[in-house]
């Protein structure tokens, strides 16, 4: 790994705890330096730099801000679950909804499948393990 990539992480480290003690501005320019600093723009790097930065960018109620930046994490790492429910946070506050439904939709249903499959996986290798005794 690569000494910037280090860097990067810290930085990254460092924004999350710094908006656990509300110092978003301060969140936000270890986002930015960190960015900076990805001189590959690693994708996932980058990804939750832009995470972290949307995160603060709500903490300190700029929601069309914060919107743009969980956008940009989601076009570099479409999978990214903190991105999307920062999306939908920001689109909520900005429109003054309750919950983000539509946006978190797909992945909680994706969720509720995959906890039904690991569900009947654990019925299935119970059964088995109770055959097997026989």
């Amino acid at each position: 790994m690569h000494k910037y990539f280090y860097k990067c992480e810290v930085l990254v480290n460092k924004s999350t705890f710094l908006q656990k003690e509300k110092k978003y501005e301060e969140s936000i320019k270890c986002c930015d330096k960190a960015s900076e600093i990805n001189k590959s723009k690693n994708p996932n790097t980058e990804s939750n730099i832009y995470t972290n930065k949307s995160a603060a960018l709500l903490g300190m109620k700029k929601y069309k801000d914060a919107l743009l930046a969980a956008e940009r994490a989601l076009e570099l790492n479409p999978k990214s679950s903190l991105a999307l429910v920062n999306k939908g946070n920001a689109l909520c506050k900005e429109k003054n909804m309750k919950s983000p439904s539509k946006h978190l939709m797909r992945h909680y249903t994706l969720i509720q499948i995959v906890g039904k499959l690991m569900f009947l996986s654990l019925i299935a290798y119970y059964n088995l393990k109770e055959m097997m005794k026989q």
